[in-house]
């Protein structure tokens, strides 16, 4: 049966249509009648719930929102409730003091999470906190939260309950570390800075910049501040350092580029002038590293003397030829050819997605990792693992293509299956990705970067256009990773089938007689082959068939010329591919699984030493992370006495040790004061410091008393 009666004691319910009723009159007039009745006051109340009663009427009692609202917060004035109210009406069905809070924080989350203490106190530093009926109403909701919490949160609500806006900016401040001693509560924040809380930090860091330049910032990272926090002041002390290039050397880019967005790191980076690269390495595994660090930086300076490099360019196929072949043949290094990479992923416990963005060099590659990490919100993804695979030569599409899918050398590839499923098409690698299990290997064929840079008109348009392409890359696969069910193993690989030239070149190479170029390649028969498979000329080298697993002899190009065309036409092309530059042969192999735990490593400093007197203690790290971890720097008061620190990686689900020097070993008196800190970096690309416990010891040559004399006076 439907409701007869409503019974408002109090009066001020409202219950869609039901008929007001506040007289016995009135009541006796309409009792007999279906329509429900809403009766108000309290005798009428009475009188009606006997009536009700005897009749076997079907009754409910009600209370007015207001009446509600004063239940769970008894000292909330009426008009303040009236007024919460009207501003925000859902707060009539809350049926707590909690979920009062949650309507008015636009939240679901429970107290007792950090996320509400977060959320509660950045509605404290917002515009609404400025009206006094919502100070009032969120005074009383801290005071009625505080009853039931105990433990870290407590002081968030009472604080606030007490001191309002000030309180809150006090507790925020400290949770994001902006001054120094902060209370033990969960790091990062755990919600994103509305975009007025970041303007006025934003103002306040504009501020003390200009007044301290990059101390601001330093003092931030010292005192491990919030990762957004320094996002902000990063960027002012990229803006500060604009302004005042004389401050400007590689060394305070380096300090600062880990919270610089790319626009502002890349003006910075091009206003410096850039050193001639040293010659390549004779260690392989420092290619990589002699790459980023030192040649690709020239290398794509617009002021770079590209002549200058022509020594670098003969050393570095000099060395890569003879490693290259060996490596081919079953020799060291066979592991760095780009199609055992691939062959090697299908005995791996994932679905591996692999992005062959063709014609992507390692410069792209860092603007798609940027993307990547800005559009991966939720953090799903983990780098773990970056290096440069060989590619196959000569590194033309037709032929370096196919040993990737096939995982065979180019040779051989027309007798081999795929590993798995390829496409250009989204809709179709998608479609195979909801069908893989662990093992699968599943190529999505990307081929905007390479059809881009063959029809752009300038190299400074490709530049820009790649640029673009890559984010909107970026997006498009992390969308593929996370739609894949939970709990499946999947992992996203990044490579190229080859790089290419970083500059503009002209067709003024001549192909061996026999030869049909293709790019900065060409294609023959040569038949007075050496021993070692290959030959250097002025500015080409020619391999051997057999020696290099090619289907035909080869001509490839170390000058940064390009060869004429087959009509013999010259002209400039940008950014050509085919040649033995590193950016051509030197590829990017990037692997990423979704959703790796990461945990925190552990480090301590343990040693003695004589005191003010030369001395080494020993840094150890374990890292319980199936990542590599490094660390890129020391801070504290004993980091900054290090005399000779390196970065420092420590592999996954290890403990590395390292040895450090002091030039003065610190006193017993100034031992309690040291604290030391390290800035460790995962493959993500987000910088952690972590404390570091201290077990030093120091020995007093001299030690003072207060009675110089002892026990030689009676």
């Amino acid at each position: 049966m439907k409701t007869r009666f409503y019974l408002d004691s109090a009066g001020g319910a409202e219950v869609t249509g039901a008929h007001p009723v506040s007289s016995e009159a009135e009541f006796l007039r309409l009792a007999l009648e279906e329509r429900p009745l809403l009766v108000q006051g309290d005798a009428l109340c009475r009188w009606a719930r006997r009536y009700g009663a005897g009749r076997g009427l079907p009754i409910q009692d009600v209370v007015a929102p207001t009446t509600r609202m004063q239940g769970f917060l008894p000292h909330l004035p009426l008009p303040d409730a009236q007024a919460a109210l009207e501003r925000w009406p859902d707060l009539a069905r809350a049926g707590s003091a909690e979920e009062l809070a949650q309507v008015v924080l636009g939240t679901a989350t429970p107290v007792g999470e950090p996320r509400h203490a977060a959320q509660w106190l950045l509605w404290w530093t917002g515009a609404e906190a400025e009206h006094p009926t919502a100070q009032t109403l969120m005074r009383q909701l801290g005071t009625a939260l505080v009853a039931d919490l105990d433990g870290r949160w407590r002081q968030v609500y009472e604080d606030t309950a007490e001191g309002g806006r000030a309180a809150a900016e006090a507790l925020l401040r400290g949770w994001l570390r902006l001054d120094g001693e902060a209370p033990d509560w969960p790091r990062p924040f755990p919600v994103p800075l509305p975009g007025a809380v970041s303007e006025q930090f934003s103002a306040a860091l504009v501020q003390a910049t200009a007044e301290r330049g990059l101390a601001v910032y330093r003092d931030l990272r010292e005192q491990q501040a919030d990762p957004q926090v320094l996002a902000l002041a990063g960027t002012v002390a990229g803006e500060w350092l604009r302004h005042h290039p004389g401050e400007l050397n590689r060394d305070v880019l380096r300090e600062v580029q880990d919270h610089l967005p790319k626009g502002l790191h890349d003006a910075l980076l091009a206003g410096l002038p850039r050193p001639l690269p040293p010659l390549p390495p004779l260690d392989v595994p420092a290619w990589a590293g002699w790459m980023t660090a030192d040649y690709l930086p020239y290398r794509s300076w617009d002021g770079a003397d590209h002549g200058a490099l022509r020594p670098h360019l003969r050393q570095f196929v000099e060395r890569f030829l003879p490693v290259y072949a060996a490596a081919l043949n079953g020799g060291t290094h066979a592991e760095r050819l780009i199609w055992q990479r691939s062959a090697a992923l299908r005995s791996q416990p994932y679905v591996t997605l692999v992005a062959v963005c063709d014609g992507l060099h390692l410069h792209d590659l860092a603007t798609l990792q940027r993307e990547l990490a800005g559009h991966d919100s939720g953090h799903r993804l983990t780098l773990t693992g970056q290096d440069v695979a060989f590619g196959a030569l000569p590194t033309i599409t037709s032929r370096a293509k196919p040993a990737l899918f096939c995982g065979v050398s180019p040779a051989q590839a027309g007798t081999q299956p795929p590993l798995g499923p390829h496409s250009t098409r989204e809709k179709e690698i998608a479609e195979a990705l909801q069908k893989a299990t662990p093992g699968t290997v599943v190529f999505w064929n990307i081929a905007e970067p390479d059809v881009i840079y063959h029809k752009a008109e300038s190299l400074d348009r490709a530049r820009d256009e790649v640029a673009a392409r890559l984010s909107v890359i970026a997006k498009r696969l992390l969308g593929l990773l996370t739609t894949l069910p939970e709990g499946l193993p999947v992992q996203l690989v990044v490579t190229t089938d080859h790089g290419r030239l970083l500059r503009t070149s002209a067709r003024t190479a001549t192909p061996p007689a026999s030869f049909t170029p293709e790019g900065r390649a060409a294609y023959g028969t040569w038949g007075d082959i050496p021993a070692e498979g290959f030959r250097l000329e002025e500015n080409l080298a020619l391999l051997g068939r057999s020696r290099f697993g090619l289907a035909e002899d080869a001509a490839a190009l170390f000058s940064d010329e390009t060869f004429v065309d087959s009509a013999g036409r010259g002209g400039h092309v940008i950014c050509p591919h085919g040649g033995l530059s590193p950016e051509e042969v030197l590829l990017p192999w990037v692997v990423y699984v979704r959703d790796l735990a990461f945990r925190l490593p552990t480090l301590s400093a343990e040693g003695a030493g004589q005191a003010e007197e030369a001395g080494t203690f020993t840094l150890t790290l374990t890292n319980p992370n199936s990542v590599p971890l490094t660390v890129e720097r020391l801070g504290g008061s004993l980091g900054a006495q290090v005399t000779d620190w390196t970065a420092w990686t420590v592999p996954p689900q290890s403990q590395g040790r390292v040895t450090l020097a002091l030039a003065s070993w610190p006193t017993s008196a100034a031992l309690g004061a040291l604290t030391l800190r390290a800035s460790v970096r995962a493959p993500q690309g987000a910088i952690q410091d972590v404390a570091v416990t201290l077990n030093l010891q120091s020995e007093e040559l001299y030690t003072s008393t207060a009675n110089i004399l002892g026990d030689l006076l009676p």
